[in-house]
């Protein structure tokens, strides 16, 4: 454990393919035009599934997210209830930028 890899350096080792079907349930959310959920999405897990911090972080009031995050499953079927869709959905926000 002298230097743990990044997440970075271990999305740059997968192959195109593993990334490109990691991304994948975020292209609905990509298609969006103003970009909205993607930045919800991104806050929510940055402020650790908090409605609280994310809807202050966002500008929103925690239903308008709420919404927005129920909308974000929808398109993306993936749980924000679910630890495993939390960080894949995570691990896909990182390997989109």
């Amino acid at each position: 454990f002298a230097r743990m890899a990044s997440v970075a350096e271990l999305l740059r080792a997968l192959p195109s393919s593993a990334v490109t079907a990691l991304v994948e349930p975020l292209r609905p959310l990509a298609a969006e035009a103003d970009g909205q959920l993607l930045e919800s999405l991104r806050v929510f897990l940055a402020e650790n599934g908090s409605w609280e911090a994310a809807a202050t972080q966002l500008g929103v009031h925690r239903h308008t997210l709420r919404n927005r995050m129920q909308k974000i499953e929808e398109l993306t079927g993936l749980s924000m209830t679910s630890a495993e869709d939390r960080a894949l959905a995570w691990l896909a926000l990182q390997a989109r930028s």
